[in-house]
């Protein structure tokens, strides 16, 4: 057994694809909204595009898809 990710590492260097995104995780049981959307804000301000997905939503499905601050329009979403 190998541990660890060098041969999954190895694995995707050969099928030279690009650079996949900074990913930001976040898991628990209270405050994923706010951490989620603090970071994206923080993100933002640092001149990055940021994209959010949050789920479940609150009041809409459109907002559990968000580009920039910006929440999915029905037609993105279709």
């Amino acid at each position: 057994m190998e541990l660890g990710l060098d041969r999954v590492a190895r694995a995707y260097s050969r099928l030279a694809l690009p650079e996949p995104a900074l990913t930001l995780m976040v898991a628990g049981t209270n405050g994923k909204g706010s951490c989620v959307w603090f970071a994206d804000r923080l993100l933002r301000m640092a001149g990055q595009s940021v994209g959010r997905y949050t789920s479940p939503h609150l009041s809409q499905f459109n907002e559990r898809i968000a580009v920039n601050g910006k929440l999915s329009t029905d037609a993105q979403l279709v």
